[in-house]
C-alpha cells in the first residue's frame, strides 16, 4: 500500500479523495467530444464548449480562430465569390462522403439515421460557430441540411443494393475511426467557410443551377443524387 501511495502524484492523491461532480452520462461524453473536436480543429480553447474558462484560470476565453484555406475544386458560375464556391466545394465533398458510410452502414447493418448522433454534432457546431463569429442558427440550419441530404443518399443506396442482393463490400471503412473524423474535419471546414462568406449566400438561376450539378455529378450511381443535392443547397436556395 505504501508503495502504492508513493506512485501517486500529490496532486493527484488529493483530486482522489475529493469528492467531484457526478461523471457525465456517456452521451454527454460523446456530445463533448464532438463539440472538442471542432474547437480544437478550429484553434480554439476546448473549454470554449462549456462557455466558461479552464478550471484555474482567469479571463475571456480566447476566440482566435485560425483559418484554414478550404480548397475549392467546384466549379460554379464565375459570377460566385470564391468563398462562395469554397463553400460548395465543402458540400460537395461531405455529401460524397456518404456513399462510403452507405457502404460501411451495408456491411455492419447499423442504421441509417442515427438521431443522438446528428444532435452533437448539430449542437457542437453552433458552439464552434458562435465561438469562429459565425451566426449559430446558420450553421446549425445549413449542417441539418448535409445530413438529411446524405441520409437521402443512403437509403437509396440501400435501395438499390437490396433490389441488387449486393454481398458485402470487400473493403469499407470504420465507421467510428475512419468516417466520423472526417465528417468532423469537413465541418471544420464549414464553419471556416461560412466564417468567409459572412451573410449565407443566396445562390440563383446560372449559379444555383452550376452548384446543384457539381453535386449530383459527385454522386455517380446514387439513385436519388438530385434530390440529395437540392436538399444539401437548401439553405442557399431560400
Amino acid at each position: 500500500m505504501a508503495a502504492r501511495r508513493h506512485l501517486v502524484h500529490p496532486t493527484e492523491h488529493r483530486r482522489c479523495a475529493t469528492p467531484g461532480p457526478p461523471a457525465r452520462s456517456a452521451r454527454a461524453r460523446r456530445g463533448g467530444s464532438v463539440c472538442a473536436a471542432l474547437l480544437a480543429g478550429l484553434g480554439l480553447l476546448a473549454a470554449a464548449c462549456s462557455g466558461g474558462s479552464e478550471p484555474g484560470r482567469t479571463g475571456p476565453v480566447s476566440t482566435t480562430v485560425a483559418v484554414t484555406t478550404v480548397p475549392a475544386t467546384t466549379t460554379v458560375a464565375a459570377s460566385v465569390s470564391p468563398a462562395t464556391t469554397a463553400l460548395v466545394d465543402v458540400l460537395t465533398r461531405r455529401l460524397a462522403l456518404a456513399v462510403d458510410i452507405a457502404r460501411t452502414k451495408w456491411n455492419t447493418k447499423a442504421p441509417i439515421e442515427d438521431l443522438a448522433r446528428e444532435a452533437q454534432a448539430i449542437d457542437a457546431v453552433g458552439q464552434a460557430a458562435t465561438v469562429a463569429g459565425v451566426d449559430a442558427a446558420t450553421a446549425r440550419r445549413v449542417l441539418q441540411a448535409q445530413i438529411e441530404a446524405g441520409k437521402i443518399v443512403q437509403r437509396s443506396l440501400h435501395e438499390q443494393w437490396t433490389v441488387a442482393g449486393q454481398p458485402p463490400f470487400e473493403s469499407v471503412q470504420d465507421l467510428v475511426t475512419g468516417l466520423r473524423p472526417q465528417l468532423d474535419e469537413i465541418t471544420v471546414q464549414l464553419v471556416t467557410a461560412l466564417r468567409s462568406t459572412g451573410p449565407l449566400p443566396v445562390l440563383s438561376g446560372e449559379a444555383g443551377a452550376d452548384a446543384e450539378r457539381a453535386l449530383t455529378d459527385r454522386l455517380t450511381g446514387v439513385p436519388r443524387a438530385a434530390d440529395a443535392a437540392r436538399v444539401a443547397l437548401a439553405p442557399l436556395r431560400a
